[in-house]
C-alpha cells in the first residue's frame, strides 16, 4: 500500500445519486491509504449512506449551498479548505479518479496544483495578459491546502466570462474553477507563492485529451476520457 498521509482524497456531490462519486473514491482508495477519504454531499445522502462510514469515508455537509454546476464550480474555489486538515487534497469526480496508484510520484506534493493538460489551442486558455497556459485540468487534480487557502488572504475574482480574451475555448460558459485558477486569476496564486506543475509533470499525473506529450506514459489517473489503450479493467 501507498502511504499518503498528507493528502485527503475528497469529493463533492450533492446529487440524488452517490454511485459514480462512490465508485470513483473506491477506486482511488485501492492501492493508497490516505490521511483522510472525504465525500461533500447533503444531509439526506450522509443519512443514505451511513452503512459505509466502516470504510473509512468521512461524510460532511457542505458550508454553503450547491444546487448546480456553477455553485460546484464556486465551491471547489471558495470553500473547498473547509473540508482540508493535510498538506493536499486529491479532488475526483465520477469521471476522474486513479488508475494506477503505483505511478504516484512523492516529488508532486512540492506543487501546489496538478491537474492534466490540456491541448494548446492559439485561442484559448489565454491569461489577461497574453499568456496561454495548460495546467491544468481540474476534474481530477492534487492542491495543497495553501493553494485552497489564496481566496481567505487576498481577492479572486469569481466573475470572469465577460472578459475580453478567450480564458476557455469558445462556446464555454459555464464557470469553470480550473479555467478560473489556472488560466483567469492564476497570476494570483503565483504572487502567493503557489506552484503549478508543468506539462511534463502533469501529463503523468494525470491525462484527459491526447496531447503530444501523452505518447508513452501511463499517467496515476484520468479526467474524461481514458488514455488509449488503457481500460479500467487493467
Amino acid at each position: 500500500m501507498i502511504e499518503l498521509s498528507d493528502v485527503t482524497l475528497i469529493s463533492i456531490d450533492t446529487t440524488d445519486d452517490l454511485s459514480g462519486t462512490l465508485n470513483g473514491v473506491y477506486t482511488s482508495m485501492s492501492g493508497i491509504n490516505f490521511g483522510a477519504v472525504k465525500i461533500i454531499t447533503t444531509k439526506e445522502q450522509i443519512e443514505n449512506n451511513s452503512s459505509i462510514i466502516n470504510d473509512g469515508i468521512i461524510f460532511e455537509e457542505p458550508v454553503s449551498e450547491i444546487k448546480n454546476y456553477n455553485d460546484y464550480n464556486h465551491y471547489v474555489i471558495y470553500d473547498l479548505y473547509n473540508h482540508v486538515d493535510t498538506t493536499h487534497c486529491l479532488l475526483v469526480q465520477p469521471d476522474g479518479f486513479v488508475l494506477f496508484p503505483e505511478k504516484w510520484d512523492n516529488s508532486w506534493l512540492e506543487y501546489d496544483y496538478i491537474g492534466a493538460p490540456w491541448a494548446h489551442v492559439e485561442d484559448a486558455y489565454i491569461d489577461p495578459f497574453g499568456n496561454h497556459h495548460r495546467v491544468g485540468n481540474g476534474g481530477f487534480s492534487l492542491r495543497s491546502k495553501k493553494f485552497l487557502e489564496v481566496p481567505t488572504k487576498v481577492e479572486v475574482p469569481w466573475e470572469t466570462n465577460n472578459s475580453d480574451f478567450y480564458w476557455m475555448p469558445e462556446g464555454v460558459v459555464n464557470y469553470h474553477e480550473d479555467g478560473n485558477v489556472c488560466v483567469h486569476n492564476r497570476h494570483i496564486f503565483i504572487e502567493q507563492g503557489c506552484k503549478y506543475a508543468p506539462v511534463e509533470v502533469a501529463v503523468r499525473f494525470s491525462q484527459e485529451t491526447r496531447v503530444l506529450e501523452c505518447e508513452g506514459i501511463t499517467p496515476f489517473g484520468f479526467h474524461y476520457r481514458l488514455p488509449p489503450g488503457v481500460t479500467l479493467e487493467q
